[in-house]
């Protein structure tokens, strides 16, 4: 078993730290010893080898006075090389580049300048959204301003990328444990923005009048006059219900979809349905009859308001035949950490919106399920993290990528996350598959899933 020893120091955020890495992510056998130096973590294996990482941050800090300030924050993450490195470098958001690898009467140690643990902890709970005053026009940090951003590393799930690196280390070592057995999977999910194209008799009016003002597109206002029509008059199928269609992909790549639906209610600004809508349970009833998963969308104003928020959990609750378990805020709106604690209060089992709209990647730093922490209150939640790596609009609409680009990244995110036998959660809206807009890119939808269409005769 390892031994880690660590400073009683911030010791909640040493060992959520610890927990994350050689627990979820390792899966090791470990015990931690707190009373160490403050300057660095010894990790020591049974043999009496060890691992020496520097601690180049809260060693730096009191708690009183804390450590949440724009000022703590490096203007640029540096980069280490290093043999134990899964990646041709190492990205260093605290410390120096310095690994070497010392004998001494026949013991061997590693010295690790780079603050493997501060840094992950940097990027895990996002506290530099809590110190950064950054925001959009619906009051999202935008991922242009974030670090990883910033220094090229928003591509890279770093935090695997130092949970790997220390298992080098180990193994180097002499570690006799084997880290748990993991594999890559796929996580699609679909947040019901818009339960039907259709739904009044004002939709037709409004899509046109985006067809030729804002898009300024005849083709738009062909497709949408014919499917209007067609569903309207001639029983043709609505170009957003289908449900049906994406479940039977999923069920044919034997993976589960996640629907996440609003309960705000069609009089608010963020939703065009209501949760009494007969369609709507109808919908529901018919995911679960399937054996898929339902989850719910906190409206627009949501992240911080606790009373909105729960009473829109009421009304999409009084729908489902099932305790809601999972979810994501709508827009990606979300208020570090007050909005994970929002979720962990309901009893949620994990929610999904760690992914900047304005640029896909990895938020987090990790392309995997983690625990959360709050470090305001300075506790560990029980709450899950499932980060959203990537979402189909930001690809399309923020990013303004064509279809061979498109597809080209959202390839990439793809086969850097099976690398590291992470989950590919994916956002894929129900409005992104047939309407004229998204047509010609879910196609890259079914590719990444494994799904190859039949062709109609």
């Amino acid at each position: 078993m390892l031994k880690i020893v660590i400073s009683n120091s911030f010791e909640a955020e040493r060992k959520y730290t610890c927990d994350v890495i050689f627990g979820d992510l390792l899966g090791l056998e470990y015990v931690v010893d707190v009373g160490g130096n403050a300057e660095c973590c010894r990790i020591l294996l049974k043999n009496g080898n060890e691992i020496e990482i520097q601690d180049s941050f809260f060693s730096l800090f009191s708690e009183a006075d804390g450590y949440i300030d724009e000022a703590n924050i490096p203007a640029k993450a540096k980069y280490a090389t290093s043999e134990f490195s899964p990646e041709d470098d190492l990205v260093v958001i605290f410390g120096d580049s310095k690994i070497e690898l010392i004998e001494d009467s026949g013991l061997k140690k590693i010295l690790c300048g780079v603050d493997i643990f501060s840094s992950s902890f940097f990027m895990l709970t996002r506290w530099e959204e809590v110190a950064v005053s950054a925001g959009d026009v619906y009051g999202r940090f935008p991922g242009a301003a974030s670090l990883a951003c910033r220094s090229g590393f928003l591509d890279r799930p770093v935090v695997n990328e130092y949970a790997d690196t220390l298992y080098n280390m180990l193994k180097a070592l002499g570690l006799e444990q084997e880290r748990k057995k993991i594999s890559f999977s796929l996580v699609p999910t679909h947040d019901v923005d818009h339960l039907m194209r259709w739904s009044n008799m004002l939709s037709y009016p409004k899509a046109i009048a985006r067809d030729l003002l804002i898009e300024r597109s005849l083709r738009g206002v062909m497709s949408d006059t014919r499917n209007y029509l067609g569903s309207r008059v001639w029983g043709a199928r609505d170009e957003y219900i289908v449900y049906d269609n994406i479940m039977d992909v999923s069920e044919e790549t034997g993976v589960k979809s996640r629907f996440f639906f609003m309960g705000a209610g069609s009089s608010s600004r963020s939703c065009t349905y209501d949760y009494d809508n007969p369609f709507l349970k109808e919908t529901i009833d018919n995911i679960y009859d399937r054996g898929h998963e339902v989850g719910y969308h906190p409206g627009a104003g949501t992240a911080g308001n606790k009373d909105l928020w729960g009473d829109e959990l009421k009304r999409l609750q009084s729908v489902c035949r099932e305790p809601l378990v999972s979810g994501r805020q709508h827009y990606l709106e979300f208020k570090v950490p007050d909005t994970w604690q929002l979720w962990a209060d309901h009893g949620f089992e994990w929610e999904s919106s760690m992914s900047y709209a304005d640029i896909a990647g990895f938020r987090c730093g990790i392309c995997c399920s983690y625990p959360v922490f709050n470090v305001l209150t300075r506790e560990k939640l029980d709450l899950y993290e499932r980060p959203l790596i990537v979402m189909d609009s930001t690809l399309r609409d923020y990013e303004g990528l064509d279809v061979q680009a498109f597809e080209k990244r959202f390839r990439m995110l793809h086969d850097i996350t099976k690398r590291y036998r992470g989950e590919f959660t994916v956002l894929w809206h129900n409005s992104g598959f047939d309407s004229w807009r998204w047509k010609d890119y879910k196609h890259i939808y079914y590719s990444v899933m494994g799904y190859t269409p039949v062709e109609k005769v």
